[in-house]
């Protein structure tokens, strides 16, 4: 199940709070209002010369710039940033950026980035930050959570085959091979947890019933047994629902989590209950997934792509068959120390948020939604599992609008990280839809000449394309609606990759895909020379950025992310990490190349392809077999407002 969204007309919520709070600071930055503006006269001949150039020659207006004396990154990040918005510019001087501008959110990153880019050009040994600034606020729209400390283990879920083309069902040691570790790291968490312990959950889509356990245990088979048994033992269980728009195929279904609710005796049910949350705006949805188990005084929390639901677990689903079977490839990172903290606010702020808002009527049994509180005196675990910088950064919203956007930290996480990268960018994820994403990759990409970019994007969907013309006439409105969607999805990712490949050399970019037909590439992670990496609920896409409601947590250490990616790309690849240990950056494509070939040529043959299947994905050119066109049509029930901004 892909994070499908249904069709609704969009909603007109509560008059909006003024335009986006986190405003940055004026007196730190170049080009917003406030500062001194940019007249392209007080520039030197020389830079006015190349600046008339156009876009493509900001490298040679920087270093003439420099040449010239012009030393202030904030003027040299305006000379960036004006040539690429020639249309900001009115008789020589430069419309500043304006947080009241509907763009805002995206020409501030872009404007960062710059003088990220040319920090870097003044000063070598400059190192640029993956965070972005704490902002203390009281309301849960606003606050932005401190850069902090604590321990991330991160893991794979997903199929690997060694090539041999066995197929068994469960976890089978030879043929196929499940990654599973973040489901069993939960499990073992959940089962530690005993009377008077917290257990919050977070998800966009909650079927504990249909999840099957990863470690046998006997007499529980699934997440609804195990939850049963931790609320019957005084375990108290909260969890917020996503309430999805109208006309979703994947929304919760309540009366089956309800009936494993009611299993529990009516004095035991008020220890395991759930909020179902809305969004704000009918069109949007809550898809951030995460847990936070409170044992004693410390907490341990997990944060990734991965709802308590069905068809995670691949192998125990279903049979598995990269045939026909559904797989799900993705990433997610267990989390102690500190950082437990900030994940519990988030929970906690907005279960208290939503808890005279729920969605549907409380369970016989139930003594009303309670305040929680996360001010108690929590244990951050000590120095033994705080040595990593790590912090959490949220999407949130009020709509679809930019004057209804809140926190676009996530946005702005990516925009860092690519600014910090000087060896690799090393993306994966469902979804590339954000065209202004791919300038910003081309721009570092120009800036740092050794620089390389790698992506591994999804392409098996089971997203509807097309109408049943069988279906009554209300189910094939909807379903039209969902193929007008997938139409737009497409025509936005072809965009992507078109800008994509255009500004990078091809000896330095290459895009490869998982060969699933009905399975996902679910994964929302990015990494950075081995040194920094963002993981999440959050695709890369204008959902993802500025709409819905998101968690991603960022990651700042070298030994954590180097030996990640080997694990990752081992897993990928059906490699031993210590072969792919041994690469130099200057060998990745080689050896990537070289298996995704070799895989393409057993296509006709997925069981025996190697790793999770790793193949070529060439997205602009109409011969590859997953080429999608798209098309940018209006989309039934979103009346004028423009697809883009939804996906």
């Amino acid at each position: 199940m892909a994070d499908g969204r249904g069709i609704t007309p969009i909603q007109k919520p509560a008059p909006p709070a003024p335009p986006v709070p986190s405003r940055p600071t004026l007196s730190t930055v170049g080009s917003f209002l406030g500062n001194p503006p940019f007249v392209l006269a007080d520039l030197p001949q020389p830079v006015r010369q190349s600046f008339a150039k156009g876009p493509s020659f900001w490298q040679e207006a920087v270093n003439v710039a420099i040449g010239a004396g012009v030393k202030q990154a904030r003027k040299l990040a305006d000379i960036i940033f004006f040539m690429q918005h020639p249309e900001r510019m009115k008789a020589g001087v430069g419309r500043l950026i304006d947080p009241k501008d509907d763009d805002f959110v995206k020409t501030r990153a872009e404007w960062i980035l710059y003088l990220t880019i040319v920090s870097r050009i003044l000063d070598p040994k400059y190192v640029p930050s993956v965070f972005v600034p704490e902002r203390k606020a009281s309301t849960y729209e606003d606050f932005v959570a401190r850069p902090t400390t604590g321990h991330m283990t991160l893991m794979v879920n997903g199929r690997k085959s060694d090539g041999t083309g066995k197929i068994a069902s469960r976890r089978w040691v030879g043929g196929f091979k499940d990654a599973v570790a973040m489901f069993d790291r939960m499990q073992e968490t959940v089962e530690s947890l005993e009377k008077g312990d917290w257990l919050y959950i977070a998800n966009w889509q909650f079927f504990p019933q249909s999840l099957p356990l990863t470690i046998k245990r006997s007499g529980i088979g699934d997440w609804g047994q195990l939850l049963m048994s931790k609320a019957k033992a005084g375990v108290k269980i909260r969890v917020l629902i996503s309430k999805h728009p109208p006309g979703s195929d994947w929304e919760t279904k309540l009366d089956q989590l309800d009936a494993v609710i009611k299993g529990l005796s009516p004095a035991e049910r008020d220890n395991f209950k759930y909020i179902m949350s809305a969004h704000p705006n009918g069109s949007g949805v809550h898809h951030r997934k995460f847990v936070v188990a409170k044992k004693g005084k410390t907490s341990v929390a997990f944060c990734g792509g991965l709802d308590i639901s069905s068809n995670r677990t691949p192998g125990l689903d279903a049979q598995p068959s990269w045939s026909t079977g559904f797989v799900w490839h993705d990433v997610a990172a267990r989390l102690e120390g500190a950082i437990t903290h900030d994940l519990e606010r988030e929970f906690v702020e907005h279960w208290n948020h939503e808890r005279t808002k729920s969605q549907t009527d409380p369970l016989q049994g139930w003594k009303g939604y309670e305040e929680l509180s996360s001010n108690d005196a929590r244990s951050d675990g000590g120095a033994s599992v705080n040595g990593h910088k790590i912090q959490m950064v949220r999407t949130l919203s009020l709509g679809p609008t930019p004057a209804e956007f809140r926190r676009d930290d996530i946005w702005r996480t990516y925009f860092q990280l690519i600014g910090r990268a000087t060896r690799y960018l090393y993306f994966e994820n469902q979804y590339f839809h954000e065209p202004k994403l791919a300038d910003a990759i081309v721009k570092q990409a120009e800036s740092q000449p050794d620089l390389i970019v790698m992506v591994v994007a999804g392409t098996g969907t089971d997203d509807r394309q097309s109408v049943d013309p069988k279906a009554d006439f209300i189910t094939r409105k909807k379903q039209q609606g969902q193929v007008d969607i997938l139409q737009n999805m497409l025509a936005l990712r072809l965009e992507f990759f078109k800008r994509l490949l255009a500004g990078i050399p091809e000896k330095r970019v290459r895009i490869y895909t998982l060969n699933y037909s009905g399975g996902i590439t679910h994964t929302k992670l990015l990494m950075a020379d081995d040194e920094a990496l963002t993981v999440g609920s959050a695709n890369a896409n204008p959902r993802g950025f500025f709409f819905d409601t998101e968690v991603n947590v960022i990651l700042e250490d070298q030994p954590t992310v180097k030996d990640f990616r080997q694990q990752l790309w081992a897993h990928n690849l059906g490699l031993a990490p210590d072969a792919v240990a041994k690469w130099g950056v200057r060998e990745f494509f080689k050896n990537w190349d070289a298996l995704a070939a070799a895989n393409a040529r057993l296509q006709k043959t997925p069981v025996k392809l190697l790793g999770e299947g790793i193949i070529p994905f060439h997205p602009t050119d109409p011969n590859d077999p997953r080429f999608r066109k798209g098309a940018r049509i209006p989309i039934l029930g979103l009346g004028q407002i423009p697809p883009e901004v939804f996906f």
